[in-house]
């Protein structure tokens, strides 16, 4: 992790555990790098951005002046420990995270609810939330990451603005999030949600993962979220999108040239000349499907007995929460499990199967990862699983083929360069194995080339940086918007009085198809009321109104004040009369950034097509659907917006950009 000395962006990092060990040797504490799947994920962002990171150092330190050691070792790595004590520390992490949480976010049923994990749970994010409130500076960026730390965002939040600061909240999750019928189940479900909503920026994995929040938001909340990627609760807007998280392929490509890996590689080709190697790397938990992938393997060598001796399976089962009862008994099955396959299966030339229950070094998994024919992952779910990544960044020689579990995150992506199959199903395990030993040499490396491609293409670094950005972007400064504000206002109202508008109240029953539009209610804009504005200075328009083209009379006689179908796209003809509206929607476009998304800019100026665009990024303008016609439609098929000029393209963009600050 580099220093924070860069003064035009701090970045502080919270997670549940530092990605530091912390020791005490003779007499003193030292602190060195863990590994682990965030470890893995932000390993490419401490090339590019300088940050500080927060989180439980994962031992008990009673003694203040031992505490200010710890922070003293932690602190040369810019980490900031939150210190628990040993029973609150268990409670939240093994009692309420990975008890309760954990198994509901990954579709896992018989889950107890408890009150005291839950309590625990509540006071070590409130612990969180003071450490970070009193670091935090007004402007300061903070990624939270996690299920552990669900709670952070709304606790943070109402801390710092007690004490007058302003900072940008992002949250990651790095599980799935499942569909409304799982997380119904758990009876402090809405605590959870509305914790992560206080973020500016909500980061998922995959576009599944982030639609079944948006759909929980909208059920459980009645959260407003007919615009893509956003959520109106409580006055905040709230953006939530996918980004997709990778790691640092250079790391991987760098080992492998060392020379003692080298090395290594031609001792592990000369042991396994003329078998095929399977590799499978996880860690030891009910979701990585191992249980299934053992039995899938017994039942592909009862399936092709002609290959004995000639396949051999490398399982590294990496211990995890080895102090939780159903991870021993996981454990205990897979080890019966191995024997059994060991003993119905092995030769006095050699067994099918290596199962190792402990760590393996980078070095040596690197190694390993460069002479495995196949890679086999059998999640039952997870949100990622960077696994696969490691595995094609060292396969630039071998091309060898990934088997991949269509339920594990990475499917979402790498299905097309991989073969896919359902982990509870033996027979299409057992298929996809032998397909994947038997794959023409040519299929091998188109399948390759185009995973080399995606996981060089979305790296941890890129991960990190986007979010980073995204995230700066949803803050601004409130004294510079205000006097923005002040001055657009001066501006629009000058523009009103010379141009002559009549302004109409809405009737308080308007409302658009789909609830687009409800019924008006306060909101902060550069005019004293709601008001419907039509420009009277121009003899000529022409309006679509239901469906039908109308002319306004050349005398100044406006269109009549109330729609007459509140869905209606009205566009003028005029190019002067779209610029002068296009400038009376720029306050619009400001103001409405952190406020009601649902009510459309067509309130104020409906007498130009765009307009109902304006809370849209331009991103989502341009994929909105693949007509390239320059015709689209948003929200129902009743409201067609067409907009045929460069002129039109040129306003939204300008917008959107404007929308950004």
């Amino acid at each position: 992790m580099g220093s924070i000395t860069d003064e035009k962006r701090k970045l502080i990092i919270v997670s549940n555990r530092l990605p530091l060990s912390v020791k005490r040797v003779n007499g003193a504490f030292q602190s060195s790098i863990s590994s682990g799947g965030l470890v893995t994920s932000l390993s490419g962002l401490t090339k590019s951005t300088k940050f500080q990171w927060f989180g439980w150092p994962g031992i008990e330190v009673k003694d203040p002046k031992d505490q200010e050691d710890v922070k003293k070792s932690l602190g040369e790595h810019n980490a900031v420990p939150i210190f628990l004590d040993s029973t609150l520390a268990h409670e939240h992490y093994n009692g309420f995270s990975n008890r309760i949480l954990w198994p509901i976010l990954h579709y896992q049923s018989g889950v107890v609810f408890d009150e005291t994990p839950w309590q625990a749970y509540r006071r070590v994010n409130e612990l969180f939330a003071d450490a970070i409130a009193e670091t935090a500076d007004t402007g300061t960026l903070i990624w939270v990451h996690d299920y552990h730390l669900m709670l952070l965002p709304e606790l943070l939040r109402d801390r710092l603005k007690r004490q007058g600061k302003t900072c940008a909240i992002g949250f990651s999750l790095h599980t799935p999030f499942p569909a409304g019928d799982f997380w119904r189940n758990l009876p402090v479900r809405k605590h959870l949600i509305e914790g992560m909503l206080s973020s500016d920026l909500i980061g998922f994995h995959t576009d599944e993962y982030k639609q079944n929040f948006i759909d929980t938001c909208a059920s459980l909340l009645n959260a407003r979220t007919e615009i893509p990627n956003q959520i109106q609760y409580k006055n905040r807007l709230v953006c939530v999108n996918k980004f997709i998280v990778g790691i640092d392929p250079e790391k991987f490509t760098d080992t492998l040239k060392k020379p003692e890996v080298q090395e290594r590689i031609r001792n592990l080709k000369e042991r396994y000349k003329g078998v095929k190697v399977i590799v499978g790397v996880d860690r030891l938990d009910h979701i990585k499907g191992l249980t299934q992938k053992l039995k899938g393997f017994d039942a592909f060598l009862d399936d092709h007995p002609e290959l004995q001796n000639k396949v051999v399976l490398i399982q590294v089962a990496v211990p995890s929460r080895e102090e939780v009862k159903e991870y021993q008994e996981l454990e205990t099955e897979l080890s019966t499990i191995a024997g059994k396959i060991n003993g119905k299966h092995a030769t006095p030339e050699g067994t099918p199967l290596l199962y190792m229950h402990r760590s393996v070094p980078f070095d040596e998994l690197t190694a390993l990862y460069s002479v495995a024919d196949v890679c086999l992952l059998t999640s039952t779910r997870d949100g990622m699983n960077l696994v696969a990544f490691e595995y094609v960044a060292c396969q630039q020689e071998r091309h060898g083929v990934l088997v991949l579990s269509e339920f594990a995150g990475a499917a979402t992506f790498m299905t097309k360069g991989s073969i896919p199959f359902h982990p509870a199903n033996k027979t299409e395990m057992s298929e996809a194995i032998f397909n994947a030993l038997n794959l023409d040499p040519a299929e091998r490396r188109s399948k390759y080339e185009y995973l080399r491609d995606f996981i060089n293409t979305n790296t941890s670094a890129k991960w990190g940086e986007t979010f980073i950005e995204k995230l700066a972007l949803r803050f601004s400064p409130r004294l510079l918007l205000s006097l923005c504000f002040l001055t657009i206002n001066c501006v629009s109202i000058t523009l009103f009085l010379c141009l002559q508008v009549t302004c109409f109240d809405p009737t308080p029953s308007m409302s658009l198809a789909n609830g687009i539009l409800s019924s008006p209610s306060p909101l902060s804009l550069p005019f004293p009321h709601w008001t419907f504005i039509y420009i009277r200075a121009f003899p000529y328009q022409e309006s679509v109104l239901c469906g039908e083209t109308k002319r306004a009379p050349k005398k100044n006689k406006c269109i009549p004040p109330y729609p007459q179908n509140p869905s209606q796209v009205l566009r003028t003809r005029s190019s002067y009369v779209r610029c002068m509206n296009f400038i009376l929607a720029i306050p619009l476009a400001l103001q409405y950034q952190e406020l009601s998304c649902c009510y459309l800019a067509a309130m104020v100026c409906h007498s130009v097509n765009f307009l109902p665009m304006l809370l849209l990024p331009i991103s989502d303008l341009l994929n909105a659907n693949d007509d390239k016609s320059g015709i689209l439609t948003i929200f129902d098929d009743q409201t067609t917006l067409v907009w045929d000029t460069f002129e039109h393209f040129a306003f939204i963009v300008l917008i959107s950009l404007i929308r950004s600050l």
